[in-house]
């Protein structure tokens, strides 16, 4: 049997259910906003999803994908409907996985058989064709087990495997049927590549699409438009006639306002493809020299001053230089351009914040020891860093703790591995900076899921996290990484997977539930045991209950699990126990603390029972 993706939902555990049972289970769903969301809003939301799908408008389908993140669970069906248009959007992995859910939760044979069936062709699509076989061993196997007419059964197993054939013989086009929905869909042969997040925003706005004012999607599409707008205004900009306008300073504010939203940089690859006339511009209008001048009335008003001072209007200019030579990995000349950006704004100005923002993103670019970019970093922002400068501190701190980390030895049975163990103060500063990052971006930011991941990695790498504060991350894990699928924009998964940190995650989840008593008391036991890290991207967890190994040679005795080869003694005293607790207690309470928006009743029920201090 394949392997199908987790089948992990908003709320608790997927319950199998027949796509023909699911509205009469409805009535027992709840989460965390289902209230306001009513069963006829919610069918109508399937509904639309269903009339687009049918129709082939994938751009209304992703649209639409946001309204899933307030409903606590879906049929089948509509995970087939939200993974197949990702995949043929080209985000694959996405839609492959949106499939793998649908035929996890698939009860009636028949249809999973067609569920399968699909992922099957999806595979093959991507070149997969041993998995596809795979897919096709399953889907007979339903289809044989579905009681259905003997000479139907042949004839939907002899389609699906001449499909698969042609597939593989390279047929253009191939067609599916998915049979819940009664309708026929063409997927392409060229499955195009992972759409940038400018791609995906440009086909909201060819259908004039709108986003929540405040929201990350709605802050890059800001971001486009004001690029395209200026784009449209500099092609057609008659130099001759305004050559001597020196009070128009509009192009370079909105290309200034545009970069201080500190997007990703991705999204603004297309000014370079108006550099030139960028630079044109700049040199063209030059404000002029400052004037202290103020405008009184003879009636007692205040006095009127300049909307924007000239120093703000040079810093502007140096932005802009300074962004486009970032945007050539002009990194030396970014800088510079920056740091006289920096000088000549108010301190206090929250553009001077965000320019030291993209100034620490140059220069963690031009150094690769992680100490010197901590410095750098510490340098320009002392004691007060930026929201958008925790994720640049977490990587530095991630980045110490595995250059200082101690080298171990794994003997196995037929080789020796070299593995390391992280320093666990380096990782502490790690995750409490990726902490900070993900309770301050927004909720519907792509890139939250990944900083997750990140946290329970870097939670078992430090070792001796009490179990329930590490189950506890994992499930916010898992919930961020559901309802990142129905963000409208997504972002390539392109970080490689430890081998086996679900397998590990998972035991280790399996062991908070076996604590009695008091499970926060310093205890050995009631923490996570130390994890190391092998040279094949293989997490090794050192057998028995907490503790530090006092040797550095190891050999493996089953599955994950490493004991010293010497059997000396681990040291587990209290100091060290009680400071172990205490960095849990304070990890969890840093998010508790600092998350704003809103979590399944799931998430906060485990909170209450197992870490409300």
């Amino acid at each position: 049997m394949i392997k199908y993706p987790s089948s992990i939902v908003i709320g608790d555990a997927i319950q199998p259910v027949s796509s023909n049972e699911f509205d009469s289970s409805f009535n027992s769903q709840t989460s965390f906003d289902s209230k306001s969301y009513t069963k006829s809003r919610q069918k109508s939301v399937f509904a639309k999803l269903e009339h687009f799908y049918n129709v082939d408008n994938m751009i209304e389908i992703l649209y639409l994908l946001p309204e899933l993140k307030h409903i606590d669970s879906f049929p089948p069906h509509i995970h087939v409907i939200v993974g197949s248009t990702l995949f043929k959007s080209g985000m694959t992995l996405e839609g492959l996985r949106e499939v793998g859910v649908a035929i996890d939760m698939e009860r009636d044979r028949s249809v999973r058989a067609d569920h399968i069936s699909l992922m099957g062709t999806m595979l093959a699509r991507l070149g997969k064709m041993d998995d596809a076989m795979t897919c096709f061993g399953d889907y007979f196997d339903d289809v044989r087990n579905s009681n259905g007419d003997v000479g139907e059964i042949k004839q939907k197993v002899r389609g699906f495997q001449d499909e698969l054939a042609r597939i593989g013989a390279g047929l253009e086009y191939v067609i599916f049927c998915d049979l819940r929905l009664k309708v026929f869909t063409n997927i392409s042969r060229i499955i195009p590549s992972f759409p940038s997040l400018e791609q995906q925003i440009l086909n909201f706005k060819d259908v004039h699409k709108i986003f929540p004012m405040g929201s990350f999607t709605y802050d890059y599409s800001h971001i486009v438009k004001i690029i395209s707008d200026v784009k449209q205004r500099l092609e057609t900009w008659d130099y001759t006639k305004k050559k001597g306008d020196q009070s128009d300073n509009s192009v370079i504010l909105s290309l200034s306002t545009a970069i201080l939203i500190l997007g990703r940089v991705e999204i603004y690859y297309s000014m370079l493809a108006i550099e030139p006339l960028i630079l044109r511009h700049i040199e063209a209008f030059v404000p002029p020299t400052q004037q202290h001048t103020r405008t009184y009335s003879l009636f007692k008003k205040k006095p009127e001053l300049p909307t924007i001072p000239y120093e703000v209007k040079i810093a502007q200019r140096k932005t802009v230089i300074g962004f486009l030579a970032l945007l050539n990995h002009d990194y030396s000349r970014a800088v510079q351009e920056f740091t006289n950006s920096i000088e000549l704004l108010d301190p206090q100005d929250s553009m001077c914040d965000q320019v030291k923002c993209w100034l620490i993103q140059c220069k963690c670019m031009m150094e690769t020891n992680p100490k010197n970019r901590l410095a750098a970093i510490m340098d320009i922002f002392e004691d007060r860093p930026h929201p958008k400068i925790y994720i640049a501190l977490g990587d530095c701190y991630r980045d110490l703790a595995g250059e200082e980390s101690t080298s171990i030895t794994i003997l196995e049975p037929n080789k020796i591995v070299i593995g390391k163990q992280f320093l666990c103060s380096h990782l502490e500063e790690a995750i409490f900076n990726y902490i900070n990052t993900v309770v301050s971006m927004q909720q519907d930011d792509p890139a939250v899921a990944k900083i997750y991941d990140y946290i329970v990695l870097y939670l078992l790498l430090h070792g001796g996290i009490q179990y329930h504060a590490f189950a506890f991350f994992l499930q916010l894990r898992d919930y961020f990484h559901v309802i990142s699928q129905y963000n409208h924009l997504h972002l390539s998964n392109d970080d490689s997977t430890y081998t086996n940190f679900f397998e590990i995650a998972d035991q280790f989840v399996q062991d908070s539930k076996l604590l009695t008593g008091d499970f926060w008391r310093p205890k050995a036991i009631n923490l996570l045991p130390q994890v190391f890290l092998a040279e094949d991207d293989k997490l090794l967890v050192m057998k028995g209950k907490y503790g530090v190994a006092t040797t550095t040679k190891f050999k493996t005795v089953n599955s994950f699990y490493i004991v010293p080869v010497d059997h000396e003694p681990l040291i587990s005293s209290i100091a060290l126990l009680e400071s172990k607790i205490l960095t849990s207690r304070t990890l969890v309470d840093l998010f508790w603390r600092g998350y704003s928006g809103d979590l399944p009743s799931h998430i906060q029920q485990y909170y209450i029972q197992h870490l409300a201090f």
